[in-house]
């Protein structure tokens, strides 16, 4: 596991509100989205999904690159 201790303090807090800012909307986000793609909801649902899954993986390599740095 990454040692999150070798960061400092301000850019842990800046990690976090980076990542809350990516996250904040995504549901509601997601939501909206899926309504505009299918009118199915089992499409709605998998598109929901996938979109939220993109969110996620922004805020994974938001992680990587502080690790990186």
């Amino acid at each position: 596991m990454y040692p999150y201790h070798s960061l400092s303090k301000a850019q842990l807090i800046e990690l976090v509100n980076l990542i809350e800012s990516t996250l904040s909307n995504s549901i509601i986000e997601s939501h909206t989205a899926s309504k505009e793609y299918s009118k199915e909801v089992q499409s709605q649902l998998a598109f929901e999904v996938g979109h939220l899954n993109g969110y996620i993986r922004a805020s994974l390599e938001l992680i990587n690159d502080y690790k990186n740095c």
